[in-house]
């Protein structure tokens, strides 16, 4: 008697196999680049709100406020019945730079959680016509923060993408090699931890200034 032939079975097996390896290895790639895109994204814009406009963009100098009003921004969390509750506090006056090239007598700025009285000066930055910001800490922090959460983003991204490799190996030797991998998910962590030490300090900072 002939033994049952078995090859069939196990070689459909083995295509099923591969073909969910080839599609949790995918995946885990396009959550991972997504991941690490919108972290870098996030970086950038925090460093423009942040450091770069606080210290670095266009022409400095002093708004010489003629009033301030408290009104509310929409709120991205907030419902679309639900009324937007986020207090902002928007300061008019006369901007005037330091080097006495400039002056602007329809100048407004954001002034977080402090109404400014009539003929008070804030030292803001121009960064283009009519647009400045305020040499604030809130300001500051809320840019880092947002540069910090797109350090975390970019660390889980990175996770991802290591973790979908070595989950949809089929062998040891078709995933990462055991330095590259341990490289991958040290720089994973220190971006992680970075990220969230760093966000929370400075959420800290303007949420409880």
């Amino acid at each position: 008697m002939t033994s049952p032939d078995h090859t069939a079975p196990d070689s459909a097996d083995t295509s099923a196999n591969t073909v969910k390896r080839n599609a949790i290895r995918k995946q885990g790639r396009l959550i991972g680049l997504g991941l690490l895109v919108a972290g870098l994204v996030l970086g950038v814009a925090g460093l423009y709100f942040g450091p770069y406009s606080v210290w670095w963009a266009g022409d400095t100098g002093k708004i010489t406020v003629e009033e301030c009003g408290i009104g509310h921004r929409p709120s991205a969390t907030s419902a679309r019945s639900t009324p937007a509750r986020t207090k902002t506090v928007q300061c008019y006056g006369t901007f005037h730079s330091d080097d006495g090239a400039a002056k602007d007598l329809n100048a407004h700025v954001e002034t977080p959680y402090h109404v400014y009285q009539r003929g008070d000066e804030v030292e803001v930055r121009q960064i283009r016509h009519s647009f400045y910001t305020a040499h604030t800490w809130v300001t500051l922090s809320r840019g880092l923060t947002a540069f910090f959460g797109g350090l975390l983003a970019c660390g889980l991204g990175l996770l991802f993408i290591t973790l979908s490799a070595r989950f949809a190996a089929k062998t040891a030797s078709e995933s990462n090699s055991p330095s590259e991998a341990e490289q991958s998910h040290t720089l994973a962590f220190v971006l992680l931890t970075i990220g969230a030490i760093g966000g929370a300090i400075c959420a800290f900072g303007w949420i409880f200034p």
